[in-house]
């Protein structure tokens, strides 16, 4: 009996954290998108820019491009810089397309304590090329 208890404890436990199989299409992305978060807060644009499509497009018309010289002048203005991404929801809305949508306040400064900082809302949509979700589309707005 005791095992039978075990047993459904830790079923219950995993339902609980609505565990999703390793390799489920909604965990990629979440991880990709982690490491685009572990990548800027490193200052290291190769992971940031590692996920991204070749031809990427924001909402206003700029490429990875565009992204790598952005990425660069934070980089270089802001000695510490942080990520926090709330909300994350990820959306498969075809085998081989998804969205994500998510929160994420973005802060730098040269200290400890961040001396500026933003919040925005955020839509990304992703989608399966040569057998690997890639993000294609991103668009932000401030709340």
């Amino acid at each position: 009996m005791a095992y039978y208890a075990k047993l459904l404890l830790i079923w219950l436990v995993a339902l609980m954290l609505g565990c999703q199989p390793a390799d489920s299409p909604e965990t990629v992305i979440e991880q990709k998108i982690q490491q685009i978060e572990n990548g800027i807060e490193a200052k290291n644009a190769d992971d940031v820019l590692d996920p991204f499509y070749e031809q990427f497009a924001t909402a206003k018309g700029q490429d990875k491009k565009w992204i790598k010289r952005t990425l660069a002048f934070y980089m270089l203005r802001h000695q510490n810089i942080q990520v926090l991404i709330t909300g994350l929801d990820v959306e498969i809305t075809s085998p081989d397309r998804a969205t994500a949508r998510f929160n994420v306040l973005l802060t730098g400064g040269e200290s400890l304590l961040p001396q500026q900082g933003s919040i925005y809302q955020v839509e990304t949509d992703w989608r399966i090329e040569d057998g690997e979700w890639m993000l294609v589309y991103a668009k932000w707005q401030k709340p």
